[in-house]
């Protein structure tokens, strides 16, 4: 019996696991080559697409035949969402001194800034000392997101717990109202998103 009850319970968890989908019509870009498809969003109750199940790649349906789009074959994604324009571009970046990679990330602020999360798988290294990782799958165990900030025609760049006011110094030096509340000591890291949001506003040139 209670090899019967945790047979069930492997099953109920694989069933939930695959019914958390949504399909959603929509294009992949890729140069001049738009396709046609139709996607098969990972979803999740709390944040709705889950985007650590879409970094690494999306499945789609294109003539009744499953694929998956890779970020290294698109340059974005582009399909309806929750009666919005949902774009999810393909963007290389480096962690730590590796050599660059590329995940699919959503846009959570659009502008001349904008603003990324990237999930980083969390592990325990020989010493017992935390890690992160982008080759391991953040799925499995603990995980936290990065943060990366984009300006335009000046690439994408993360932006670390210990450097956040210097890093983002580099972003925001062109403007006075932002860079008089830096120099005043008012932004800290709980606060990128309002740094960025108050340069795309006052500072969009």
């Amino acid at each position: 019996m209670k090899k019967l009850l945790t047979v069930i319970l492997i099953l109920t968890t694989i069933h939930s696991s695959q019914a958390q989908t949504s399909k959603a019509k929509g294009f992949i870009h890729k140069g001049k080559i738009k396709k046609a498809v139709t996607f098969i969003i990972p979803t999740s109750s709390q944040t709705g697409i889950d985007e650590r199940k879409i970094q690494k790649g999306i499945s789609y349906l294109k003539s009744g035949k499953k694929s998956k789009v890779k970020p290294s074959l698109a340059d974005s994604l582009v399909f309806d969402w929750n009666n919005e324009t949902m774009v999810i571009f393909s963007k290389s970046f480096k962690v730590g001194n590796t050599i660059p990679k590329k995940a699919f990330l959503i846009p959570h602020i659009r502008g001349v800034l904008t603003y990324y999360h990237l999930a980083m798988k969390l592990y325990s290294n020989a010493a017992n000392n935390y890690n992160y990782t982008f080759n391991k799958n953040p799925l499995d165990g603990n995980y936290l997101y990065h943060i990366y900030v984009e300006k335009k025609g000046k690439g994408i760049r993360y932006i670390p717990d210990l450097y956040v006011k210097a890093y983002m110094k580099k972003f925001v030096s062109d403007c006075d109202y932002i860079m008089n509340d830096f120099n005043d000591g008012k932004w800290n890291r709980a606060s990128i998103e309002d740094v960025v949001r108050a340069y795309n506003e006052n500072c969009d040139k």
